[in-house]
Protein backbone atom coordinates (compact mmCIF):
# COMPACT_ATOMS: atom_id res chain seq x y z
CA UNK A 1 0.00 0.00 0.00
CA UNK A 2 1.27 3.44 -0.90
CA UNK A 3 0.12 6.50 1.02
CA UNK A 4 0.33 10.22 0.32
CA UNK A 5 -0.53 12.87 2.91
CA UNK A 6 -0.89 16.64 2.62
CA UNK A 7 -1.46 19.16 5.40
CA UNK A 8 -2.40 22.82 5.10
CA UNK A 9 -1.79 24.95 8.20
CA UNK A 10 -0.14 28.25 9.19
CA UNK A 11 3.62 27.95 9.73
CA UNK A 12 3.87 30.57 12.48
CA UNK A 13 1.70 30.94 15.59
CA UNK A 14 -1.04 33.43 14.85
CA UNK A 15 -3.13 35.16 17.46
CA UNK A 16 -6.75 34.44 16.69
CA UNK A 17 -8.43 31.85 14.50
CA UNK A 18 -6.58 28.75 13.29
CA UNK A 19 -7.56 26.00 10.89
CA UNK A 20 -5.77 22.86 9.68
CA UNK A 21 -6.86 20.65 6.82
CA UNK A 22 -5.27 17.23 6.34
CA UNK A 23 -5.86 14.87 3.40
CA UNK A 24 -4.47 11.32 3.22
CA UNK A 25 -4.75 9.02 0.21
CA UNK A 26 -3.74 5.36 0.44
CA UNK A 27 -3.54 3.02 -2.50
CA UNK A 28 -5.15 -0.42 -2.73
CA UNK A 29 -3.60 -3.25 -0.73
CA UNK A 30 -3.71 -6.89 -1.81
CA UNK A 31 -2.93 -10.05 0.15
CA UNK A 32 -1.11 -12.02 -2.55
CA UNK A 33 -1.49 -15.39 -0.82
CA UNK A 34 -5.21 -15.28 -0.12
CA UNK A 35 -6.30 -13.09 -3.04
CA UNK A 36 -8.18 -10.58 -0.86
CA UNK A 37 -7.95 -6.89 -1.67
CA UNK A 38 -8.51 -3.69 0.27
CA UNK A 39 -9.53 -0.76 -1.98
CA UNK A 40 -7.77 2.60 -2.00
CA UNK A 41 -9.21 5.39 0.13
CA UNK A 42 -8.88 9.08 0.93
CA UNK A 43 -9.47 10.61 4.36
CA UNK A 44 -10.10 14.27 5.19
CA UNK A 45 -9.51 15.70 8.68
CA UNK A 46 -10.18 19.28 9.75
CA UNK A 47 -9.29 21.10 12.98
CA UNK A 48 -10.03 24.63 14.05
CA UNK A 49 -9.49 26.74 17.09
CA UNK A 50 -8.74 30.09 18.63
CA UNK A 51 -5.46 31.23 20.17
CA UNK A 52 -4.60 34.22 22.29
CA UNK A 53 -7.65 34.73 24.53
CA UNK A 54 -6.33 35.95 27.90
CA UNK A 55 -8.09 36.37 31.23
CA UNK A 56 -6.28 37.23 34.48
CA UNK A 57 -2.92 35.80 33.39
CA UNK A 58 -4.41 32.67 31.84
CA UNK A 59 -4.28 32.03 28.12
CA UNK A 60 -7.12 29.97 26.67
CA UNK A 61 -7.07 28.13 23.36
CA UNK A 62 -10.25 26.20 22.56
CA UNK A 63 -10.17 23.78 19.62
CA UNK A 64 -12.39 21.26 17.85
CA UNK A 65 -12.04 18.94 14.92
CA UNK A 66 -13.41 16.13 12.84
CA UNK A 67 -11.45 13.09 11.69
CA UNK A 68 -12.64 11.13 8.66
CA UNK A 69 -14.90 14.06 7.78
CA UNK A 70 -16.48 12.25 4.81
CA UNK A 71 -17.09 9.09 6.90
CA UNK A 72 -15.25 6.83 4.44
CA UNK A 73 -14.92 3.12 5.08
CA UNK A 74 -11.29 1.98 5.03
CA UNK A 75 -8.96 -0.63 6.45
CA UNK A 76 -6.21 0.21 8.91
CA UNK A 77 -4.19 -2.99 8.90
CA UNK A 78 -3.76 -6.46 7.44
CA UNK A 79 -4.01 -9.44 9.80
CA UNK A 80 -1.47 -12.12 8.97
CA UNK A 81 -2.88 -15.68 8.84
CA UNK A 82 -6.40 -14.43 9.52
CA UNK A 83 -9.23 -16.86 10.14
CA UNK A 84 -12.58 -16.76 8.36
CA UNK A 85 -11.64 -14.20 5.71
CA UNK A 86 -11.11 -11.38 8.21
CA UNK A 87 -7.82 -10.16 6.77
CA UNK A 88 -8.44 -6.44 7.18
CA UNK A 89 -9.32 -4.43 10.27
CA UNK A 90 -11.70 -1.51 9.60
CA UNK A 91 -10.68 2.03 10.51
CA UNK A 92 -12.85 4.28 12.66
CA UNK A 93 -15.68 6.26 11.11
CA UNK A 94 -16.24 9.99 11.51
CA UNK A 95 -15.08 11.19 14.92
CA UNK A 96 -15.57 14.55 16.61
CA UNK A 97 -13.35 15.98 19.32
CA UNK A 98 -13.03 19.23 21.25
CA UNK A 99 -10.76 20.57 23.94
CA UNK A 100 -9.37 23.56 25.74
CA UNK A 101 -5.70 24.29 26.30
CA UNK A 102 -4.97 26.61 29.23
CA UNK A 103 -1.60 28.08 30.08
CA UNK A 104 -0.83 30.00 33.24
CA UNK A 105 1.60 32.90 32.93
CA UNK A 106 1.84 32.61 29.15
CA UNK A 107 4.03 35.28 27.51
CA UNK A 108 2.23 37.91 25.47
CA UNK A 109 2.61 37.58 21.70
Amino acid sequence: MEAVAARLAPTRPVRGARCTLRVVHAGADTDADAGFASPSYALVDVRGGWEGARVAGLEFAPFAGVTNLLDRGYNTSVVINAFGGRYYEPGPGRSLYAGLRMQLGAPRR
